[in-house]
């Protein structure tokens, strides 16, 4: 009797885990699924179609919408969807006397700004952002800015007292100029997105080397009068500014700094044009996107037959004397160290208070890899 009671408790053993086993793995399986899906941020336009009764303050109101190009066509469908608002379609719109139009329509009574952000101080979003709140001042419309990610969101790098990558979403970022740089605060609206993280990674991809090119590009006569498409891969220089052992040395600097690269020699309108040619990224860690910048602009201006020139531009978007006086040799890098992480810092504290999502921007203290 016994051996019969142990044969078929072991019988609906087995049963139990060839019904059951599966299953948990299936539930694990769903839950990764979940956890992935989750993972999968909402938009904030997508938030506000979602959970129009959370904003019932912006219902029935008339608003213009500046957009990037790209995002008109969304606009379109989603004022369809939007029944309650009453909204006109603008392209992005960054001339002053444009926006003082848009400004003076006594029928408009607030304006809408969903721009891509790149991160870095000077791009179109933080310029637009800034006008539109600078210019409202006089004419106190409602401003509502729909969200955007920061590619380049987990650090705070280089100086001036908003920082050349200053870390915040747009949305974060109209907060701090409306508590901070803006004498009369404008009634601002953010339509936040719902799950998104600054990144746990130093993988910035194309939004990297984009910005870091396009800060070179502003400095004669890196890619000077070459082809967009061609420097937005290259980092070149006219003919024989560069002897053969410094463009490798060049390339084994730029490894360091996880760019990988090769010899490049380059022919435009009969003007010849030697560097190197980026191929691909390596794990970047010690040495991101400003860092990077100072090693590669400091390698270039201690080379014999090159003379850098910054533009205003180049200038503008550093926002910051001390660093115009280390890359023209006035001050010590040392010094321009201690002033930078210190307005780092100073930023950091005063933006804690409009913060939207986690986890922080870290401070990436200055480094200068050793040439």
């Amino acid at each position: 009797m016994n051996k019969k009671l142990s044969s078929f408790i072991k019988f609906l053993c087995l049963v139990y885990l060839a019904v059951y086993i599966p299953q948990i793995i299936s539930n694990k399986d769903k839950n990764k699924e979940i956890l992935e899906k989750n993972s999968i941020y909402i938009s904030s336009i997508e938030n506000l179609i979602k959970n129009k009764r959370k904003f019932i303050e912006l219902q029935n109101k008339n608003f213009t919408v500046i957009c990037d190009n790209e995002q008109k066509n969304d606009f379109i469908n989603y004022a369809k969807i939007l029944k309650n608002f009453n909204i006109k379609i603008e392209t992005t719109l960054t001339d002053n006397n444009n926006l003082k139009n848009i400004f003076k329509n006594k029928n408009i009574d607030g304006i809408i700004v969903s721009i891509k952000n790149s991160g870095i101080r000077g791009d179109n979003c933080y310029n637009s952002i800034f006008k539109i709140l600078e210019l409202n001042q006089e004419y106190n419309k409602q401003i509502v800015i729909l969200d955007q990610p920061n590619p380049i969101a987990k650090f705070i790098e280089g100086p001036g007292q908003i920082p050349l990558q200053h870390g915040l979403t747009a949305g974060e970022l109209a907060k701090y100029f409306n508590n901070y740089s803006i004498k009369k605060p404008s009634n601002l609206t953010v339509i936040p997105m719902i799950g998104w993280q600054r990144s746990n990674n130093d993988k910035y991809d194309k939004d990297y080397l984009e910005n870091l090119l396009n800060m070179l590009n502003k400095i004669k006569p890196i890619n000077n009068s070459i082809d967009k498409k061609v420097t937005d891969r290259s980092i070149l220089l006219p003919k024989n500014s560069l002897t053969d052992w410094e463009i490798n040395y060049f390339k084994k600097i730029c490894l360091k700094l996880g760019l990988i690269c090769k010899n490049y020699n380059y022919m435009e309108n009969n003007k010849e044009f030697t560097g190197i040619k980026i191929e691909n990224m390596d794990y970047i860690k010690n040495y991101s996107y400003f860092n990077t910048l100072l090693t590669i602009t400091t390698f270039l201006k201690n080379r014999k037959n090159v003379k850098l020139e910054y533009s205003d531009s180049f200038y503008k978007m550093l926002g910051s004397k001390d660093a115009i006086d280390f890359l023209t040799n006035n001050i010590s890098f040392e010094d321009f160290k201690k002033e930078s992480t210190g307005t780092m810092y100073t930023f950091l504290r005063k933006s804690k208070d409009i913060l939207l999502y986690k986890p922080n921007p870290e401070i990436n203290s200055v480094k200068l890899l050793k040439i």
